[in-house]
């Protein structure tokens, strides 16, 4: 049986011409395909190695940023003025995506201190990251209260529960801690429970 294939997300490179970007991929013995889009050129890969040999050799040659929280962070409030409370980047539990733990970030802004409008015009960040609606049918965002993960609900967890008040290796009903004693996120690591929605 063969195992499933992944989709490999395509290559955004910008600020480079296409001839030299196709001459320099080439010379890696790498066989892509090259589409010209609004902006910038996709480079799609067959292969994992593929691509992980050409995002690496573009991060190394300065052509893609390596990205992170601050750097995310950065070029919201530089470019378009706002300011996060939070940047946090997300990892996909999904064995098929799990490797590109890059392409997903959780932006936190304080309420009422951006509008709908303003969201919206951030189409993208070096014409790679770009906003996407949360897609989920619930109102909040969807967290286990069990092991605190976002994205599904407590019913079919089989992880190892975190408590809510002190980000312990137990349940949150089950927390002995005193009431004095300051919270901790066990998401996070900050001074509040774990499921608190501010």
């Amino acid at each position: 049986m063969s195992a499933a294939k992944v989709k490999l997300p395509p290559v955004v490179v910008k600020n480079t011409h296409l001839n030299e970007l196709i001459a320099d991929l080439a010379s890696l013995g790498v066989k892509a395909e090259y589409k010209l889009g609004r902006v910038g050129t996709k480079v799609m890969l067959r292969t994992k190695p593929e691509y992980d040999l050409v995002v690496a050799h573009l991060r190394t040659t300065k052509v893609l940023p390596n990205f992170n929280s601050k750097f995310i962070e950065a070029k919201i409030r530089d470019r378009y003025k706002l300011a996060p409370s939070a940047v946090y980047r997300m990892t996909r539990k999904d064995e098929n995506v799990k490797a590109y733990p890059d392409c997903l970030f959780l932006v936190h802004f304080q309420k009422r201190t951006v509008t709908l409008i303003a969201l919206k015009a951030i189409r993208c960040i070096n014409s790679i990251v770009r906003w996407e609606p949360y897609r989920g049918s619930h109102r909040d965002v969807t967290q286990c209260q069990w092991c605190l993960n976002f994205g599904y609900g407590t019913r079919n967890c089989n992880l190892k529960p975190r408590c809510g008040n002190c980000a312990q290796n137990h349940a949150t009903s089950e927390c002995a801690a005193d009431e004095a004693v300051a919270f901790k996120c066990a998401n996070c690591g900050g001074a509040h429970q774990g499921s608190d929605k501010q």
